[in-house]
């Protein structure tokens, strides 16, 4: 136990052990380094209101959209955010939708490292024939449903969305896209299930947890510069009259050096299927424990337990 509270180690498992480890869960404080350099949006308002969190929040500009449903992934007992409403942010192909302006905090990722996660409801085809839709700074043209707004781009973007009958993290550099995994989740399998879903990029490495367990592993050839916008869109595309309809809350974003999450270089494509960690509640103020030792928590937001 005495690794556990060097401050050069914030871990909250022992090197090594691999085994779960929930006994450990408490303060935010002890062994883990705290932090507020983050962005956080509930998108739990029960209006189109949108409210932001962490020292990222004042660098970005968010508009009032979207609809809300009366849903939400966990129970609430804290009312940090918004009194612990347990409402979530609703898209689909006939409503605006909120979306962030171009700013350096979710953009500019360039070749390093950035950490994401969030829970969405994928509640059905938009208009047959396939879903179209994203959470990310990617930009189609014209054919869109939300008004312009700058951080886009068809080139250089990340997102995470729905395109045809699968839910797929993606990045593009240099208008050259690459799946970093193309199928988090199907429509044939997880509709109307709350899913979490965590994309952590690491020394030009990605990762992609999908409740918990390693769902997808990518390793750039070589580092990949991209040069995003950071003007983050949380809805629809609108392709042909489809769209995707789902509902999105507990949005959390950080990059470079302070991601909340590390994962052991040893980790890779043959650790697929193995549960990492247990999924944050954010609105209770719970941060994740890592099931195995190699995947740490090494920051939270301050103020955060960890579950």
């Amino acid at each position: 136990m005495k690794d556990f509270y060097k401050k050069e180690a914030p871990l909250l498992g022992l090197q090594g052990s691999g085994g779960g480890l929930g006994f450990l869960a408490g303060s935010a404080s002890g062994g883990i380094q705290e932090s507020n350099e983050y962005l956080y949006m509930p998108l739990n308002e029960s209006s189109g209101s949108r409210t932001k969190f962490g020292n990222y929040a004042s660098s970005v500009t968010i508009n009032n959209g979207g609809q809300y449903d009366y849903s939400h992934p966990y129970n609430i007992n804290d009312n940090t955010y918004n009194n612990g409403q347990i409402y979530s942010h609703r898209f689909n192909g006939h409503t605006d939708t909120c979306y962030l302006n171009a700013n350096t905090k979710l953009g500019g990722v360039g070749t390093g490292d950035l950490c994401w996660d969030m829970y969405y409801r994928w509640i059905g085809e938009g208009n047959g024939g396939g879903s179209y839709g994203y959470v990310g700074d990617y930009s189609r043209g014209s054919s869109q449903l939300y008004p312009s707004h700058t951080g886009i781009s068809a080139n250089e973007n990340v997102l995470c969305g729905a395109i045809g009958a699968n839910v797929k993290a993606v990045f593009a550099d240099g208008g050259t896209y690459t799946d970093v995994n193309s199928s988090l989740t199907t429509n044939s399998s997880n509709f109307n299930t709350w899913v979490h879903v965590l994309i952590l990029r690491q020394s030009n490495k990605w990762y992609t947890f999908v409740n918990g367990v390693l769902d997808g592993y990518y390793a750039e050839s070589s580092p990949a510069d991209i040069q995003n916008g950071g003007g983050f869109h949380f809805g629809t595309i609108d392709r042909g009259g489809h769209w995707w309809n789902v509902r999105i809350t507990d949005f959390m974003w950080q990059k470079g050096n302070d991601s909340f999450y590390s994962i052991d270089s040893s980790v890779g494509s043959g650790n697929i299927g193995t549960t990492y960690f247990t999924k944050p509640q954010y609105k209770n103020k719970l941060m994740a424990i890592p099931s195995n030792s190699s995947f740490s928590i090494v920051k939270a937001p301050t103020g955060f337990t960890t579950e």
